[in-house]
């Protein structure tokens, strides 16, 4: 089975079927994986076995891997992989009241030679909450100039641009309708109908306008 990417509907990430943990990965493969990477900034690999070397194997590929300064949580296999789990009565858990990164951060960010990427690996997937959520500044800053909200110079970086009255009502417009709309969903749950729903909102702006 060939190595696929779906992208996400999403302004980053995509997921990767196909990878077949049971052998090494050929170039062919590890440059499809690598350029997702570069393209879509995130990316899951689907269906991957846990198998400890084949993973070391795969992160290997990317270059050296950095040790985690946090060197009481690295596994005991290898300081090139740290633990974030807790309390999975095993060797390897961690120790710790809450698992790592149980709140933002920034992986090696920090550091003057930061990493490429991090890669993560779950063992277990809690049925609620364990979320990792990405944000990628670059996308934030195309996706800002993209509606017209900022610009750029060159040389000099972005800057928030001058709005048109009928730009700011119209995000006016988009902000409401997304604050109304589960609202709205509630109100049609509890048996309105859109008559009901309309003299209410009628009602507040009557009120509105005598105020």
């Amino acid at each position: 089975m060939s190595v696929t990417v779906e992208p996400l509907d999403a302004p980053l990430g995509a997921v990767l079927r196909g990878v077949d943990t049971r052998s090494a990965l050929s170039d062919a493969d590890f440059q499809l994986i690598e350029q997702a990477l570069l393209e879509h900034l995130a990316i899951v690999i689907a269906d991957v076995e846990d198998d400890l070397d084949w993973l070391l194997h795969v992160g290997r590929r990317f270059g050296p891997l950095t040790p985690h300064i946090l060197t009481r949580f690295h596994h005991p296999k290898t300081p090139e992989m740290s633990i974030i789990t807790a309390n999975m009565d095993n060797a390897e858990s961690r120790e710790t009241a809450r698992p790592a990164g149980a709140f933002w951060h920034s992986d090696l960010s920090y550091c003057r030679d930061p990493s490429d990427a991090i890669f993560l690996y779950a063992t277990h997937v809690p049925s609620d909450g364990g979320d990792t959520l990405i944000a990628n500044t670059q996308r934030a800053y195309e996706a800002l100039e993209h509606e017209g909200l900022i610009h750029s110079r060159r040389g000099k970086g972005f800057f928030v641009s001058e709005l048109s009255e009928e730009t700011r009502k119209e995000m006016a417009k988009g902000r409401l309708a997304e604050n109304l709309e589960p609202q709205l969903k509630a109100a049609i749950a509890e048996g309105l109908s859109r008559a009901d729903i309309s003299d209410v909102l009628s009602s507040i702006l009557n009120n509105k306008k005598g105020a």
